[in-house]
């Protein structure tokens, strides 16, 4: 025999009904054909609430899932990602920093061709790339072999130097008991691998290095000086700007993904010689010619902080902009950009100096009414 076991309110007033009138549960369990537990529930509720409707949203709190929450943020465009990771800069840092891209954004492909940029840095054996992803079943993340063993402090680690530059790189120089001083940086690195490059290349060559206490010791630049090496001055707490870190996190993750993991300091030396040897020279350079842009790019970005008037960047685009004024006076900003092939998202601001172009231009609104704007000298900023 089948029970019903959902019932709405106008039946739960029956039998409450029936009950308060003396009738017994069994007999309303049998009238009604309801299961004897909800009757005797529903009883229970009445006598401790006195009601006998059903309460909403009594059991446990609701809570939108995860997925539903990932869903909506997606929905409004916003996505979990690793925050980006800089150095702190200081004003004078900032002010160095734009003074350099000044000194340097002029620089055409040829003259950052000549420049070899090096830098050491130390591998472990314990691998602390965290993008290194593995695919296993459901609940299988505990068994042995989609377990990474390592440790928090590193008992095994080397230091190593290398070069590199369009056309070319150094061989991989291992920094072998210690760590790098003024003495050993003009043994071991700049008389044996950066003075041969100075030879290949000739008198356009131009050597970089951070600023490292040991690069900047007076024995150093008095071994540079003698062999005619030019060294190109670094901005100070600027490890972004140079290219081959991007290759030491390259190396470290082809280190990290061989067959058979080095497992010793021997076996980490020849696992590193071994993939540096085998990075392609492509690689290198697309590397080097993007840094390239990124100091255009990032020349902008702190001038912006640099709280400083705005500067011209481009001096090759203000004088397109001065030669398409004075033969047209009338143009609209959208119409001059175009004209010079500049997007709006691209030209910051355009002005024009009375003083010595008395040049007009016209900016239409939303609604198309054309206004004038005061004159200015014209001056483009380009993000």
């Amino acid at each position: 025999m089948s029970f019903r076991h959902h019932i709405d309110d106008f039946m739960r007033g029956r039998i409450i009904g029936k009950i308060e009138e003396g009738r017994k549960i069994t007999d309303v369990v049998r009238e009604f054909d309801i299961a004897y537990s909800v009757v005797s529930r529903l009883w229970k509720s009445f006598k401790t609430t006195g009601m006998c409707s059903r309460r909403h949203g009594g059991g446990r709190e609701s809570r939108s899932p995860g997925k539903t929450v990932a869903r909506r943020l997606r929905g409004g465009r916003l996505y979990a990602r690793r925050s980006v990771v800089c150095v702190p800069l200081t004003r004078q840092h900032r002010t160095a920093r734009l003074q350099w891209f000044r000194e340097h954004h002029n620089w055409t492909e040829q003259d950052w061709a000549c420049v070899l940029f090096s830098d050491e840095s130390r591998f472990s054996l314990s691998s602390d790339c965290r993008r290194q992803l593995i695919w296993h079943e459901s609940g299988t993340a505990y068994r042995p072999e989609n377990i990474q063993e390592k440790d928090r402090y590193p008992t095994c680690s080397i230091m190593v130097w290398a070069g590199i530059m369009i056309n070319g790189r150094t061989r991989l120089h291992v920094v072998a008991n210690g760590t790098m001083t003024g003495q050993r940086y003009m043994d071991e690195v700049l008389l044996p691998h950066v003075r041969l490059f100075r030879g290949a290349v000739g008198d356009k060559f131009v050597f970089t290095d951070d600023n490292a206490t040991c690069h900047r010791t007076l024995a150093v630049q008095d071994c540079l000086d003698s062999e005619g090496i030019q060294r190109l001055v670094w901005s100070a707490r600027s490890p972004d700007l140079n290219p081959i870190e991007n290759v030491w996190d390259v190396l470290g993750r082809q280190v990290a993904g061989r067959n058979y993991p080095p497992t010793n300091k021997n076996t980490l030396i020849r696992a590193l010689t071994e993939e540096w040897d085998k990075l392609p020279q492509q690689l290198l350079d697309n590397v080097v010619q993007r840094s390239r842009f990124k100091s255009d790019r990032t020349s902008v970005e702190n001038d912006q902080h640099s709280e400083r008037p705005q500067t011209a960047q481009k001096a090759a685009v203000v004088e397109k902009v001065e030669n398409l004024i004075m033969k047209d006076r009338c143009l609209t900003l959208r119409e001059t950009l175009e004209q010079v092939q500049i997007s709006t998202g691209t030209a910051h601001a355009v002005l024009y100096d009375p003083e010595q172009s008395g040049c007009e231009i016209r900016s239409k609104n939303s609604v198309g009414r054309t206004e004038r704007t005061p004159s200015y000298r014209p001056y483009v900023r380009l993000t």
